[in-house]
């Protein structure tokens, strides 16, 4: 129906308005229009190829409460630790701690405030577990008195805070101070309404269980539990048993629980022995990510404060912990939350720029085959990924440390090149090192005979020597990562004995030498069969825009010929239909 409907528009337009002026505005507000958007598509396109990619301010995260990293849309939670070794770590590390893990007596709320405030201004997020009186006292409103001046003395503080009011509730059912499960829950519930009362802003509530609690208890756990009071759950593990991972069935059990009470969760207390493999601690960590699991923080016990031993981090724990804590990107930080609709405040934008050094190879340095090179970077809150420059060219990027690249240099000419490393933070803050000239020296400086036909200082790589390319028969490359060509493409065989054929895109070529001035440009299969044995290369040509052209166009002969006899077609059926409405009105035809 539209394009009946455009088609009738089109068919009583007016000769005369073809010409027309407002016809020809129209095409030059089309002109301009369609300039503008090539414009910006170059742009883009150039950016993108530039290699450091389209690059854009992290837009705040919604908050479901304050605090919230909320990993299933960041991707991200909080990493930290309780204990004494905090400054330890971040020494360590070169960063924050990110969740600081803190007990507190009933009352204290004023010292609770001095923790928020200094662990904030060190990007760490307070998550704060107080004893309380005696839980049914609590849930009658015994103590509101105290109970609303500590939650107004903490929200007044203005910073995000995570908090628990008794935690390991099942470890003192029935003890005289603490009381039933009913109890417990009928206190939280009154906790909720205290600060639905004063309506607290700042405080994230949550209760902390044991999770070898939840798994012995089955569904009599559900007792410990009531809808509609908490944040997120709160949860203590260990590990131990070093024979036993903990990623094992308490776990997953754990979070099945959880994951059918529709909230978010995160770790209290973890910890695993010192003697146990450090790639738990990681495995840990990850398998939270690698799952979806809407984990918002973990915190180890980092403390020896426990009846069943100590749980310190140390040795290989220790060092993966703190890498942890420098280089995974999945760390949330308090001031990277951005907006808060749970009234966490706006944080400081971060403009702190990060540091970066290039550390190898040295400048001046001479350098043949494949090389290492390598930087160190740092920033006040995390970075993100450094990227490596060639000749001011983008190359390849790397987000872990050690930042390392390894650089197959029989890709580039020989002679002189610049590399530089560059360093972007959570907040797109970025920073250069100094740039260091190298010197690659891969051809021999003579090509005669040589002296043995094996695996020589060039074998495994290619070298080029104004248009001819020489590659060997093991030269390693791929469709990302392509041998440059531009010339003639030679073949050199192991040895000279050896019986080398060569295909290019599945054709034959005579010899071992390739005239790639025939290709079109970009990427082709050069096969290479050597003593019966076939090694497919992937080149990549680059030949001036002319013979570009020209290849392009015999490569698309077919298409361009059914392009043109189409056309052709359709003027002569065009002329046939004028002359025929022309031979209706003959009065109309031109005298002579």
């Amino acid at each position: 129906m539209t394009k009946k409907s455009a088609q009738r528009v089109s068919s009583k337009r007016p000769a005369s308005a073809i010409g027309s002026g407002k016809a020809r505005a129209l095409g030059k507000r089309s002109i301009i229009l369609f300039g503008a958007l090539f414009v910006a598509l170059a742009f883009g396109a150039a950016s993108y190829l530039s290699g450091d990619q389209f690059r854009s301010s992290s837009a705040a995260v919604p908050q479901r409460f304050p605090g919230d990293p909320n990993p299933l849309v960041s991707g991200k939670a909080y990493f930290g630790a309780s204990g004494n070794y905090i400054t330890t770590h971040e020494a360590a590390a070169g960063k924050s701690v990110a969740i600081y893990r803190k007990f507190n007596q009933w009352n204290t709320a004023s010292s609770a405030v001095s923790t928020i405030n200094s662990n904030y201004s060190n990007n760490r997020l307070v998550w704060i577990s107080f004893k309380t009186p005696k839980w049914s006292e609590v849930a009658a409103g015994t103590h509101d008195s105290t109970l609303d001046s500590m939650l107004r003395t903490i929200d007044n503080a203005g910073k995000p805070v995570w908090v628990t009011f008794w935690h390991e509730p099942e470890n003192d059912e029935g003890q005289a101070n603490a009381g039933s499960a009913a109890d417990f829950v009928n206190m939280q519930r009154h906790i909720r309404s205290r600060m639905d009362a004063l309506n607290t802003t700042h405080i994230a509530f949550a209760p902390i269980y044991q999770s070898s609690k939840i798994v012995s208890m089955g569904s009599t756990h559900n007792n410990w539990y009531g809808s509609g009071i908490w944040d997120f759950i709160g949860f203590d593990i260990y590990q131990p048993n070093d024979t036993l991972s903990i990623l094992n069935s308490k776990w997953t059990t754990t979070i099945a629980w959880v994951e059918s009470k529709g909230l978010p969760f995160a770790i209290g207390e973890w910890g695993v022995r010192t003697t146990a493999p450090s790639s738990q601690i990681t495995d840990f960590w990850n398998w939270q990510f690698t799952n979806n699991k809407d984990m918002v923080g973990i915190s180890y016990f980092d403390s020896d404060a426990n009846s069943d031993g100590s749980w310190i981090l140390a040795g290989a724990n220790n060092t993966t912990f703190n890498n942890i804590l420098k280089s995974d990107a999945k760390v949330m930080r308090v001031n990277e939350l951005g907006s808060s609709t749970g009234g966490g405040g706006t944080p400081a934008p971060d403009t702190t720029k990060p540091s970066i050094s290039l550390t190898s190879p040295s400048n001046g340095e001479t350098v043949k085959g494949t090389i290492l090179v390598t930087g160190t970077a740092s920033d006040n809150v995390g970075v993100k990924s450094v990227t490596i420059r060639i000749d001011d060219s983008y190359v390849k990027s790397d987000s872990t440390s050690p930042y390392q690249f390894s650089i197959d240099t029989t890709t580039y000419s020989d002679g002189d090149h610049t590399i530089k490393l560059r360093a972007f933070d959570d907040a797109d803050n970025q920073a250069d090192s100094a740039t260091i000239t190298i010197k690659v020296d891969n051809v021999p400086a003579s090509t005669g005979g040589g002296s043995s036909g094996g695996s020589g200082s060039t074998s495994g790589g290619s070298s080029s020597n104004g248009n001819t390319t020489v590659v060997s028969t093991k030269t390693s490359s791929s469709k990302s990562d392509p041998v440059p060509v531009e010339g003639t493409l030679v073949i050199k065989p192991t040895s000279p004995s050896s019986d080398v054929s060569v295909k290019v895109d599945g054709k034959e070529v005579d010899g071992n030498a390739v005239n790639t001035e025939g290709l079109t440009n970009g990427t082709h299969t050069v096969s290479v069969t050597e003593d019966g044995k076939t090694k497919h290369i992937t080149i990549d040509v680059n030949n001036p825009w002319y013979l570009a052209l020209l290849n392009h166009f015999l490569a698309n002969y077919g298409l361009y010929a059914m392009v043109t006899t189409a056309g052709a077609s359709a003027i002569w059926l065009f002329h046939r239909q004028i002359s025929g409405l022309f031979s209706i009105f003959p009065t109309l035809r031109l005298r002579h």
